[in-house]
């Protein structure tokens, strides 16, 4: 019998060295120009040729490393599906970092959407015929923005996590309709310039009056109409003890569509042991695949 020469050190690093290996090979930061001065980037994740591309998009002024969205994606990797999860630019190139409300906000709903749009057909590129798009938060409501103007013929479904909408009445939203009535005065009279807004969690969201409104447009009533605008397949999960989300809202989206699900004591981030639960459920929607 051959004895084995290497120390155990050794051993340890090389068995390292082999996992960092396999894993690159499946790991990928890719870069896609979304507009003349700007660059988007996602991680894509390589999986079974057989199953379809998981898109994942993430909530308001947050990255695909937020914990939500970060736990989602590498735990239906294993499982198996590729996994595309871009970083909206948010008018920043090559963004890394999440966005304090304080910062000035050069992006709009309509940008969150284009970007949408320009990774799905960046997929379908790769080869990737079978599309699933996944939201959380305020990344459904883009979903939702992107789907009622028309998508691309290979996304086949929608799975909007903590779906929720702006001019909210809830309240951990701030936007009110006394800004929205400023900001098209503002525009009204040519005003292109920033102002002090508040918008979600943000008390203090400096952006221009057309910005401000591309988001809070997107209201209760548009977000219902946007999921119903095309015919494919949208699952919506919520969490019971989400406080940005009400019973009425609740009410409104099972009228909406059969396929509502609801964990119960889940809050909005679905952490703690919830995270088992909004995996099995966004597991048992892609059984078929």
């Amino acid at each position: 019998m051959t004895k084995n020469i290497l120390p155990k050190s050794a051993q340890y690093l090389l068995l390292i060295t082999l996992f960092f290996c396999v894993n690159s090979s499946q790991a990928n930061i890719v870069s896609l120009q979304v507009s003349k001065n700007i660059t988007s980037t996602a991680e894509y994740l390589t999986g079974d040729a057989d199953k379809p591309l998981l898109i994942i998009i993430h909530g308001f002024l947050q990255t695909r490393e937020f914990s939500t969205v970060k736990r989602l994606s590498e735990a239906l990797h294993e499982n198996g599906f590729p996994i595309l999860a871009p970083t909206l630019s948010l008018g920043i190139s090559n963004r890394v970092q999440s966005i304090p409300c304080e910062s000035i906000q050069l992006h709009s709903l309509n940008d969150d959407t284009d970007e949408i749009d320009k990774w799905v057909n960046w997929a379908t590129r790769q080869g990737h015929k079978k599309i699933i798009l996944i939201g959380h938060s305020s990344g459904s409501v883009n979903i939702s923005a992107y789907l009622a103007r028309g998508n691309h013929p290979a996304v086949i479904k929608s799975i909007l996590i903590s779906l929720t909408f702006f001019a909210s009445d809830q309240s951990m939203a701030f936007e009110t309709k006394e800004q929205a009535e400023f900001a098209t005065d503002m525009i009204s009279r040519g005003d292109n310039g920033l102002h002090n807004f508040s918008l979600q969690f943000c008390k203090d969201y400096v952006t221009t009056a057309e910005n401000f409104l591309s988001y809070y447009n997107w209201s209760r009533e548009q977000v219902l109409t946007g999921i119903t605008t095309d015919s494919t397949q949208k699952h919506i999960i919520l969490g019971s003890a989400d406080d940005r989300i009400s019973e009425q809202w609740i009410n409104k989206l099972k009228q909406t569509t059969d396929h509502v699900i609801i964990i119960r004591g889940a809050n909005h981030f679905f952490d703690q042991a919830h995270e088992f639960d909004l995996l099995e459920s966004v597991e048992n929607i892609l059984s078929e695949y």
